[in-house]
């Protein structure tokens, strides 16, 4: 939930634990009132809280590159990206991370690793490069069907959220065709719209596809599935036009999202899947691009681990040397902060927010204190209120908090700050009842332990 609104996310938080708590004592209920007794009594007995936070993370400020219009100057992008009528904006300052991103697959023809943060815009910094190919062959006049990008997910729901991200941007550029084919995908392309308009799919796009009748005949230029599903097709006698290769172009892209969900027994899995499918097109290394991305695949420190780790997955290649930017296959954002007036005294931080007196409350060291450690990473409430003193209230550092986030930065470049708060919840271990305890009632335990 975010701090901007007019939500008070501590009152929110607060009524999400108490019907969560009715929602339990209603779910263990039982016909008998000695044990209904005895489960109202383990309630009061539990130990750890039913939910932990909350938790406040700033969203990060990145810093900026330039505007994918630069890029078509520059011939690093196709000019057709100059035809989209709003739906992807040419003229906003990409990421820098995404425009090295870009440059690196599109002009250096490298694999890489997006390792940047959530809300970072890693889709574009692998979309932009698949789709520019495909303008590419349109200007050569050489397009036709077949996959030229596989965007793997570890999960359908993430597929259908890269959906709804590709209904956005190809609305303007139906040339290039896209579709998911997943476990829940209809026979034919009528069921597939019909079952789009059900789930609430307000686009409907002649060039996504819809069902697995019309993929099989007319493979689209993006293929979004999961590495379940991957399996099925690899093997199916039915589903073999997919990975028919009459040109050079063809699965030219194999992406895979959350990266780091393929560690272990399933990173070995998901290694042997790509090898089989690379053999199965015969696009091998210097013919098939990998790109991989991921929001928490380590820091700094890593990213020499990070190349390997993916070489070994693809089983391709992916280098990072510190001294030679041309071979860092690995990408990560840099972060722009915004500046912070000089310290100043400290302040009556309530009569400050009440009044919106933001210059005396951005001098506050106290208050800066807070914004610095927001910017590094996240904080609990406990956390974030002991920087403001020892004695300050949750709802005074919730207000400071809300404050703080309507303002702009002392530049009028960025927002000073933006915040999330989360707020997790667990389940019970379980029930477990003694039917006869010393008092000849039944006694209930919501946690497990030894005795």
């Amino acid at each position: 939930m975010s701090a901007t609104n007019n939500l008070d996310p501590l009152r929110a938080i607060e009524e999400v634990e108490t019907a969560y708590r009715r929602y339990l004592r209603t779910s263990l209920r039982s016909n008998d009132p000695q044990l209904n007794r005895a489960i109202e009594e383990a309630f009061d007995r539990v130990r750890t809280p039913w939910l932990k936070g909350p938790f406040l993370e700033a969203f990060q400020n990145y810093q900026h590159g330039v505007t994918p219009n630069d890029l078509v100057r520059e011939g690093v992008l196709s000019p057709r990206w100059l035809d989209s009528n709003g739906a992807f904006s040419i003229h906003r300052p990409l990421y820098r991370h995404q425009e090295l991103a870009i440059r690196k697959v599109v002009t250096e023809r490298r694999n890489v690793v997006v390792a940047t943060g959530t809300g970072s815009g890693k889709t574009e910094s692998f979309l932009l490069p698949i789709i520019n190919q495909i303008f590419r062959e349109q200007e050569q006049g050489s397009l036709g069907s077949g996959v030229r990008a596989l965007l793997l997910y570890p999960m359908n729901a993430l597929a259908n959220d890269q959906l709804k991200r590709l209904r956005e941007l190809l609305q303007d550029f139906p040339e290039v065709t896209f579709g998911r084919y997943t476990g829940d995908t209809p026979e034919t392309r009528a069921d597939g719209i019909e079952k789009a308009k059900n789930s609430g799919v307000e686009l409907i796009l002649p060039n996504e596809m819809f069902g697995r009748q019309e993929m099989r005949e007319r493979p689209p230029h993006l293929l979004l599935t999961n590495y379940a599903m991957l399996e099925y097709l690899l093997i199916r006698p039915d589903d073999s036009p997919l990975f028919n290769v009459s040109g050079e172009h063809e699965w030219r892209y194999i992406v895979l999202d959350e990266v780091h969900s393929y560690e272990g027994t399933m990173g070995l899995e998901i290694g042997m899947l790509l090898r089989r499918l690379l053999d199965r097109v015969g696009r091998g290394p210097g013919k098939t691009q990998a790109i991989a991305t991921s929001a928490t695949a380590g820091g700094p420190a890593d990213r020499k681990q990070i190349a390997a780790f993916a070489s070994a997955l693809f089983g391709l290649p992916f280098e990072w040397h510190d001294d030679d930017p041309a071979r860092q296959d690995v990408i990560v954002a840099s972060r722009e902060t915004p500046r912070l007036p000089a310290p100043g005294p400290r302040i009556d931080l309530e009569q400050a927010v009440r009044t919106r007196n933001s210059d005396a409350l951005l001098a506050d060291p106290r208050v800066q204190d807070l914004l610095t450690s927001l910017w590094e990473d996240r904080l609990t409430l406990e956390e974030a209120a002991a920087k403001l003193g020892d004695a300050a209230p949750f709802e005074l550092t919730a207000s400071v908090v809300r404050t703080l986030s309507s303002l702009p930065d002392p530049e009028q470049r960025l927002p000073l700050l933006r915040v999330k708060y989360h707020t997790f919840a667990r389940s019970p271990d379980g029930m477990f009842v003694c039917l006869r305890d010393h008092d000849g009632g039944p006694r209930v335990f919501l946690e497990s332990a030894r005795h």
